[in-house]
């Protein structure tokens, strides 16, 4: 075959190659012969078909078959001339012609960049610690006293630390309702009958509501504004002012229980000691925790900061349509069925391409690093993967477990996904010199592209 090679950038290929009729009769030939060994037909044994019976009673089908033959073998000539390692084919066109002039096929290939990054074992990241202050402890325990308190209704106005049930609604300055215009996050928009700690310092909802409780008392009706600011995490309220007005239903003050026998009864501890002991230890296990996660997107911003290699456009568009995805998925049902979703969609897709080149980007210095390291998959990770995969969709394994076993596509990602988190686990492993580097394998691995 001839081959036409038209480079359309770095990483994307446009390989035409020209099949001549010799080759095309050949390949033809080849096919036919199968037929004729296949075929079934009234008044002659099987094989023993003469092959011009078997041209005229299938033509269609054997022009449809030599059409496949003849793409799959461009392709494997295209492979072996140029030794391209192929990311994704991105479009096949053809064949064009016909049999007699020869055919025409193309292919629209993005290559898989180059990934040149050496050393890789001398990261210096951040040590982390696992201390707990005094202080720390005490505030522990005085929210487990909160988190197991008793809530009296009061007649007198909200203190800070008291909860509130309440109505609110929002406008914004042009009259519109919020709720209109997010309609993805109601809670900006209008509640009914909703509890919101008074003075809260991470306020459930708005912290203009929040602070706006302290001193109003049940019956009490108050209008308060804000102003969202102009990186606001919805954009259709980003930069515009808003005003809230407040219906007080009830105010409850938390009775927090006594360091007493009934409440260590209940916590099933022995006495305060020993509840101190089991809080220290939880807060120095989320310490260690946090302190790795840290180092993992320390890490992460190393490795891009490090190297810097073209991205195939497939690639870009496939980590767009899985944050696309993941997006959508956790949306509302009303969500989904309003007249402007689609176009959040498209807004969202748009403003998802700098994140999806640095996701395509770890993707590939981590592929890297583990083809270097000849990382593998072994049952037990995909069984992990399998397990968030389940809790994050909110299914029973045994559903999911049967579900991937129909989907091979759906498996090697899963796969993909596996080798990436412990090329990346591996990396922390081996840079990490805190007191205790081991590698987290219970963080979620990374999201991988597709194959």
């Amino acid at each position: 075959m001839r081959i036409e090679i038209q480079d359309v950038d770095e990483l994307r290929k446009v390989a035409t190659l020209h099949c001549d009729p010799q080759q095309i009769e050949i390949e033809e030939n080849l096919l036919l012969k199968v037929f004729c060994q296949d075929v079934r037909i009234s008044g002659f044994r099987k094989g023993k078909v003469p092959e011009e019976v078997v041209r005229r009673r299938f033509a269609g089908e054997i022009q449809q078959r030599l059409r496949q033959k003849l793409v799959q073998t461009a392709y494997e000539d295209l492979l072996k001339e140029k030794n391209w390692e192929v990311f994704a084919v991105v479009a096949v066109d053809g064949p064009e012609g016909n049999p007699e002039e020869g055919f025409k096929i193309s292919f629209t290939l993005d290559l898989r960049p180059e990934v040149k990054l050496e050393d890789y074992r001398h990261f210096p990241l951040t040590p982390f610690a696992v201390e707990v202050r005094a202080a720390e402890l005490e505030e522990s325990l005085q929210q487990l006293r909160r988190q197991h308190a008793d809530y009296r209704k009061v007649d007198r106005a909200a203190q800070k630390g008291d909860f509130v049930r309440l109505n609110y609604k929002g406008l914004l300055s042009d009259g519109s309702e919020i709720s209109q215009r997010a309609e993805a996050w109601p809670v900006l928009g209008e509640q009914r009958n909703v509890w919101e700690e008074a003075g809260a310092e991470e306020p459930s909802g708005l912290r203009c509501i929040a602070d706006a409780l302290v001193g109003l008392r049940e019956g009490d009706v108050r209008e308060v504004s804000t102003n969202f600011p102009a990186d606001f995490k919805v954009p259709a309220l980003a930069g515009q002012a808003a005003n809230y007005r407040l219906q007080v239903l009830e105010v409850r003050e938390a009775v927090l229980p006594e360091w007493e026998a009934d409440f260590f009864r209940k916590l099933k501890v022995e006495g305060l000691e020993a509840l101190k002991e089991r809080v220290l230890q939880g807060l120095q296990a989320r310490k260690r925790q946090q302190g790795r996660q840290a180092q993992r997107e320390e890490l992460i911003r190393l490795l891009l900061n490090r190297i810097s290699f073209p991205i195939p456009e497939s690639a870009l568009i496939a980590e767009q349509e899985r944050l696309l995805k993941n997006f959508t998925e956790q949306q509302a049902p009303h969500v989904l069925n309003s007249p402007g979703f689609k176009d959040r969609q498209k807004e969202f897709f748009e403003q998802a391409l700098a994140p999806a080149r640095q996701r395509a980007a770890l993707n590939f210095i981590l592929e890297h690093v583990a083809k270097k390291e000849k990382i593998g998959v072994r049952s037990e990770d995909m069984q992990r993967i399998l397990l968030q995969d389940a809790a994050a969709l909110r299914v029973p394994a045994e559903k999911l477990f049967k579900e991937v076993q129909q989907d091979r596509q759906r498996l090697r990602e899963m796969q993909q996904r596996a080798i990436l988190g412990k090329a990346l686990d591996f990396l922390l492993a081996i840079n990490t010199e805190s007191s205790d580097p081991s590698p987290d394998s219970s963080a979620p691995p990374l999201e991988a592209r597709k194959t």
